[in-house]
């Protein structure tokens, strides 16, 4: 993982940036940004000029480059629910590239995806429930294109309601049992999350925010944009009338503007529970605190509102106190005190970019590239550390084999001079024979380098040039056997036993693979079978090549073994 994490929320009429890092299991914040976004630019579609202009506020913001989570939210981005059998991870992960697929078809687009299991309470089920994020590539990659053009890669993008909960539950004291309900409201969107113990139980995005505050008092007094925020900022209150005290007849008048789009939010919060419920397949589910955070927010008696219609603590969440601030400008430090709530998700982001094995979804290019710098790099690694071990086997040969003729000469020439001590004789030949076998021995282990490569790529043009894909090889070993066979113009009678006078010693190497078909759509033994009948062909072109295969077991896992006669 990175050591500094960096979260960007590319938002409708912001842009905001966290830099952290962990230290002693703290989040320390290195990088602040909170930049807003004129009114004209925010309502601009996502073309080449705005793609400029936030990539260059963007680039001035990021105290270094490196690896970003991407926040996503809006209409194009789908959170959705599947229930699964248990099955295993492999098994698992072809099903959700099925509903993948199925989903992309749906929505009419090409999109990108991720999934994660979620650990939830026991049930009457015994499915697993898996979430599925999806974003539309026409959204994605304009957002991609910005990060680009600022100098930073994409880690992976993540749904703004799963950061949430991720900086909830990396920063605040979640008491044993407490089930929470995080509600999020920036302008345009609402992201709620329910969290119980600190596992995400549910996440959702609901179109509508703090726009429809501005939107109602825009409709009641025929105002433009920035004046019905500067009224909603200074004159709104939604403090239940029962206990509101307004400062002016205007103030009194613009609350009666909005307090009627409050009840929407408390609505939210009614179908995020039923939702819940039905997609983790929970009998009871009961919230003890909402807890509120983002500039919609921060509407004076929001959070009062909620609490009297919903009945329940409700509580506007400040990380201010579970972060360390120590290493940002005084000038930093102001840009986020003065809006710590609405930098929560940004935060989370962050944080989940220190992390691994949370939701990251990727364009494919993106995770091959991923995957390749994790897997493939390492084998191109091995490889390299394979071929300076076959140079050091061959330089280690030569230098013994050198000895060994030197050593062979002396002994032959101590032998005619000490022709009469035949025992001294003996000794120094059984010394020969010592050498000589151990320059055999290096001769083998060098002749399995080149062997292995062989192999390799026998194997490689198979699986990748010739579509299986499906094959994931686990664990490749070599192996000598040795044999014995007549010498020339020699018979073994039936039953006798090879001995060395008469038979000479063959060297077989074998290469020995383990292998999974790891692909649904085909059944694991056609692709079984085509993959050993191509291996086969390819072993008859090369000659003195044998293949040998075990059928795959129930979870697909398989053996296969490259066996290259002597002189191959």
């Amino acid at each position: 993982m990175a050591s500094t994490g960096t979260g960007v929320v590319l938002g409708s009429h912001s842009v905001k940036v966290i830099q952290a890092r962990k230290k002693g299991g703290i989040l320390k914040l290195t990088s602040v940004a909170n930049i807003k976004l004129d009114h004209a630019m925010a309502e601009r579609p996502m073309d080449g000029e705005k793609t400029d202009r936030l990539a260059s506020l963007l680039s001035g913001a990021i105290g270094k480059t490196g690896d970003a989570i991407l926040g996503l939210t809006g209409r194009d981005l789908i959170i959705r629910y599947t229930h699964v059998p248990p099955v295993p991870d492999w098994r698992l992960e072809m099903l959700m590239k099925f509903e993948i697929e199925e989903v992309s078809e749906q929505s009419g687009g090409e999109v990108c995806a991720d999934w994660a299991p979620l650990d939830l309470p026991e049930n009457n089920s015994s499915d697993k429930t898996v979430l599925v994020a999806l974003a539309k590539n026409a959204t994605l990659f304009p957002l991609i294109g910005v990060l680009k053009k600022a100098s930073l890669r994409l880690r992976g993008a993540c749904p703004n309601a799963i950061a949430f909960h991720h900086a909830y539950v990396s920063t605040a004291k979640i008491e044993p049992d407490e089930t929470t309900l995080l509600m999020h409201v920036c302008t345009e969107n609402t992201y709620i999350a329910i969290q119980q113990d600190g596992k995400l139980l549910f996440a959702r995005n609901v179109a509508g925010g703090g726009r429809l505050f501005t939107d109602a008092i825009m409709q009641q007094f025929g105002s433009g944009y920035d004046r019905a925020e500067k009224m909603k900022a200074q004159k709104a209150d939604v403090t239940p009338k029962s206990t509101a005290r307004y400062d002016d007849s205007l103030s009194e008048k613009v609350s009666n503007a909005v307090i009627g789009v409050t009840g929407q939010f408390v609505s939210m919060v009614h179908s995020s529970v039923m939702f819940c419920k039905a997609q983790a397949k929970l009998k009871e589910l009961s919230i003890d605190k909402v807890v509120l955070a983002g500039g919609g927010a921060s509407l004076k008696g929001f959070a009062e509102y909620l609490e009297t219609n919903l009945g329940m603590p409700v509580v506007i969440y400040d990380p201010s106190a579970a972060v360390d601030l120590s290493a940002l400008s005084p000038e930093e430090i102001e840009v986020f005190e003065s809006d710590p709530s609405g930098l929560t998700v940004a935060i989370g982001l962050a944080a989940l970019a220190l992390e691994a094995g949370n939701i990251e979804i990727l364009p494919e290019e993106y995770r091959k590239r991923r995957l390749f710098m994790e897997r493939d790099a390492w084998m191109i690694g091995a490889g390299a550390l394979v071929a300076l071990l076959i140079v050091v086997l061959f330089i280690t040969a030569g230098r013994d084999q050198g000895e060994a003729a030197q050593e062979k000469a002396q002994l032959q020439a101590e032998a005619v001079d000490w022709n009469k001590d035949k025992q001294e004789f003996e000794r120094s030949q059984a010394a020969l024979i010592a050498a000589d076998e151990k320059w055999r021995s290096l001769r083998d282990r060098v002749r399995v380098g080149p062997t292995l490569q062989r192999a390799l790529a026998m194997t490689n043009r198979v699986v990748r040039g010739q579509g299986f894909d499906a094959i994931h090889v686990t664990d490749v070993r070599t192996a000598t056997k040795t044999e014995y066979v007549p010498k020339p113009g020699l018979e073994l009678e039936p039953g006798a036993q090879p001995e060395k006078d008469t038979h000479d010693r063959v060297l077989f190497v074998e290469v020995q693979y383990k292998a999974a078909v790891q692909k649904l759509g085909k059944p694991a033994d056609d692709v079984f079978t085509d993959f050993v009948n191509r291996m086969k062909a390819e072993a008859a072109a090369e000659g003195g090549v044998t293949i040998s295969a075990r059928p795959p077991l129930t979870d697909g896992s398989f053996d296969f073994t490259i066996k290259f006669a002597p002189g191959n």
